[in-house]
């Protein structure tokens, strides 16, 4: 019941899970995060004082992400352990503007998408020499991929134009689709 500028409303579901196991001389553990969310400004919806979207047009904005991963911490004494993890990503931001004629009708102006995919692989050993040093070494490896598309109106044409499509996938190692 406060006005805060707008009527957008953002929409949100999220969740999370770690299972641990233990075993004799060691510990696997499985972990899941992930969320949607959205804010639709729309100004055909708004009153004269919204701060947040402009003046004839409906803006649709929201983002997934989600990531999971295995982990096995084996345990060799109180000083020395070892960690191997495998995860995987994946993000998508987006954004969708309407512009809004005499009569209120939206018509589609710009979409913008962007999406990340990452797998990654992770080893690690630890040796505590005393309370005060220790010591570490690992190695990381990382699989990136991604997705960006943009479209937007062409007045000359009378619709939308694709104005940025560029792509890698992850089996597509250094090869740039577009």
């Amino acid at each position: 019941f406060i006005d805060i500028g707008t009527t957008g409303i953002p929409k949100y579901q999220d969740f999370a899970v770690k299972l641990n196991f233990p075993m004799k001389k060691g510990r696997l553990t499985l972990f899941g995060i992930g969320g949607t969310s959205q804010i639709d400004m729309l100004d055909s919806k708004q009153n004269e004082q919204a701060l947040y979207s402009d003046e004839g047009q409906d803006l649709y904005n929201g983002s997934d992400m989600a990531a999971a991963g295995i982990t096995y911490t084996r345990i060799f004494s109180d000083r020395l352990y070892s960690r191997i993890s495998l995860s995987g990503l994946f993000q998508n931001c987006w954004t969708k503007i309407d512009t809004l004629d005499a009569d209120i009708n939206p018509h589609r102006w710009i979409t913008h998408s962007t999406k990340e995919f990452k797998l990654s692989a992770n080893w690690m050993i630890s040796h505590k020499q005393s309370s005060r040093f220790s010591e570490k070494a690992g190695i990381s490896i990382d699989r990136l991929g991604f997705d960006l598309e943009t479209e937007s109106f062409d007045n000359d044409l009378g619709q939308l134009v694709k104005r940025m499509d560029f792509s890698r996938s992850l089996a597509e190692g250094n090869k740039l689709v577009r």
